[in-house]
């Protein structure tokens, strides 16, 4: 991956990015196997299990190994999957994150499907970089910030996919909860509604997508970074997307995110040139 920005990578941590604005880095290398019904990974690769961008940002790529098994269940499929990555961050990150996933997928793709999933994540944290552990409640230990809680997250995602008027409609809800949290602070939510496609000249498609996330229920670390805060926030975010050549489109898209502690709201305007790949 190769990237250019108008800001200095000295500049990442203070906007919450989750990459550096200017470098290059090679994202994926792994051996893949699919013995039967089985789907088996090991290397550098993207996120092998079910989840919105609010518990992972499919920007950070996950050093490690995934096994999956998928089964028939009537007319419809079961898919199981094991998963362990470490140090998913690229500065020193050295931590350690399990999780299992069982995905339940029905219907038919062209009238109407769904997607029903739940998993556990446990993630032990060591070595995070000071301004990605701020993003959630901290403690101060011989001088270091550490988290003030541990993350043992269960999260449940239902996807529906129907046509209307001949475009495409995709409705999401996301929830979890963190039986980590020494806070309280253990639930997040997501709900995105998102309509028509994307990929040939002229094609286009518009979304919406909400968000609650109380500070502690998940890792700032690993969350996307399309929305300014990481956690201890609500907000809702939309856009529209119109595909311009063959694989690449422009988006607009605008943020309105309120922290929870406090009563202003923070706007943000972004357009995107995008290469589908």
């Amino acid at each position: 991956m190769g990237s250019l920005g108008t800001d200095e990578n000295e500049e990442n941590a203070r906007n919450f990015d989750n990459y550096r604005s200017n470098g290059a880095t090679l994202e994926r290398f792994y051996l893949e196997a699919r013995p039967g019904a089985w789907t088996i990974r090991a290397g550098s690769f993207g996120m092998p299990l079910t989840a919105t961008e609010m518990l992972w940002d499919r920007d950070i790529q996950t050093p490690g190994a995934a096994v999956s098994w998928t089964v028939p269940a009537g007319t419809s499929t079961l898919t199981l999957t094991a998963a362990g990555f470490y140090g998913p961050q690229r500065e020193g990150d050295r931590s350690t994150i399990g999780a299992g996933q069982a995905v339940w997928r029905g219907g038919e793709p062209e009238r109407f499907s769904i997607e029903a999933a739940a998993s556990y994540w446990q993630f032990e944290i060591e070595d995070l970089k000071p301004h990605y552990v701020r993003q959630n409640r901290f403690v101060i230990r011989g001088g270091q910030r550490e988290l003030a809680s541990d993350f043992r997250i269960v999260d449940t995602l239902v996807r529906l996919r129907f046509p209307v008027a001949g475009l495409p409609v995709s409705v999401s809800f996301d929830g979890l909860r963190n039986f980590g949290t020494q806070t309280g602070e253990k639930y997040a939510f997501e709900g995105q509604l998102a309509v028509g496609r994307l990929g040939t000249p002229g094609e286009w498609r518009a979304f919406y997508t909400y968000q609650y996330v109380e500070r502690d229920a998940l890792v700032g670390a690993y969350n996307t970074d399309d929305w300014w805060f990481h956690s201890w926030y609500r907000g809702h975010r939309g856009g529209v997307a119109v595909t311009l050549l063959p694989s690449v489109f422009v988006q607009g898209v605008v943020v309105f995110q309120r922290r929870l502690d406090l009563k202003s709201t923070l706007n943000r305007i972004t357009v995107d040139l995008v290469k589908m790949f």
